[in-house]
Order: structure tokens, then C-alpha cells, then sequence
């Protein structure tokens, strides 16, 4: 169980940065203030792809959650208690 809530901490951890870097990001490609990068057809095309990893952190944050919750749900003698 440990090694899952230690897992949670450090997606969340990468998730918040993640936000913090793509906000910005998104904000500026949508405004034109930056370069699209290359083969990106469009400022919304870009800014999705920052959106993107947003969206994988979060799907990471999410599967943690479940492993936590699946070991939860599993009887005491079953159950990974090692801190």
C-alpha cells in the first residue's frame, strides 16, 4: 500500500507541474506569442498537444487512485501492508 500512496504523491506532484508549465503554454500558442512547432497546422493544434499532456498526467493520477482504491477493496490477509 505504501509503495501505491508514495506513487499518488509523486503523480500528483508531476501533475500540478504539468499544469503549471501547459496553462501557460496553451495561453500563449493560442495567442500567437510563440512559434507553432513544427507540422503543427494550427495555434489550437498546438495547444491541444500541450492539453495532451495535461491529459496523461491525469490519466496516470487516476490509475494510482484505482490501485489504491483495488487494494482497499481487497480483505486485510490479502492486502500489501508493508510501509
Amino acid at each position: 500500500m505504501r509503495n501505491n500512496l508514495d506513487r499518488l504523491q509523486e503523480w500528483t506532484t508531476t501533475l500540478s507541474n504539468t499544469v503549471a508549465n501547459a496553462l501557460p503554454a496553451i495561453e500563449s500558442h493560442l495567442d500567437g506569442k510563440v512559434t507553432l512547432p513544427k507540422n503543427c497546422p494550427s495555434k489550437e493544434s498546438a495547444a491541444l498537444m500541450e492539453l495532451g499532456q495535461v491529459e496523461k498526467k491525469l490519466k496516470e493520477v487516476n490509475a494510482a487512485v484505482e490501485d489504491i482504491r483495488d487494494a482497499l477493496l481487497k480483505p486485510a490477509t490479502q492486502r500489501d501492508n508493508g510501509h
